[in-house]
């Protein structure tokens, strides 16, 4: 990524690169709120990135992805099992952590995934909704 994701950590606090390097910009970058070392970053040429140690590594997770421009990933906030991710693609569903994703077609115009095509830019969820 030619952005850069990084932590300010300590006492005498200090910015620390995390990576995960490549090429492209970081679109969105998501903490778990299931366990506290948990990241997913998402890019505009990529795709989805996971780091289970708090951003020391990184692991390309884009089985499924239509395309790798990725602008907004959210948690389930009950199910940690669960995320959603949004691109120029459409809307995105994981139920395995983000390891694989399912386009979620049904109620979406289509685009041409061009960044150009009305990108999901944006996700929200309503806490009382449990799927």
């Amino acid at each position: 990524m030619l952005g850069v994701v990084a932590l300010l950590r300590g006492a005498e606090p200090t910015w620390t690169s995390l990576g995960p390097g490549g090429g492209g910009w970081v679109m969105a970058l998501a903490a778990s709120p299931h366990g506290e070392h948990t990241v997913l970053l998402g890019g505009d040429i990529q795709g989805v990135f996971h780091s289970d140690n708090g951003g020391t590594n990184w692991t390309i997770r884009n089985q499924g992805l239509r395309d790798y421009w990725v602008e907004t990933i959210l948690y389930h906030p009950l199910d940690p099992n669960i995320l959603y991710a949004g691109g120029t693609s459409g809307v995105y569903k994981s139920t395995d952590q983000g390891a694989s994703w399912r386009w979620l077609r049904s109620g979406f115009s289509a685009t041409s995934g061009f960044s150009w095509s009305a990108p999901v830019s944006a996700l929200a969820m309503d806490r009382r909704i449990r799927t």
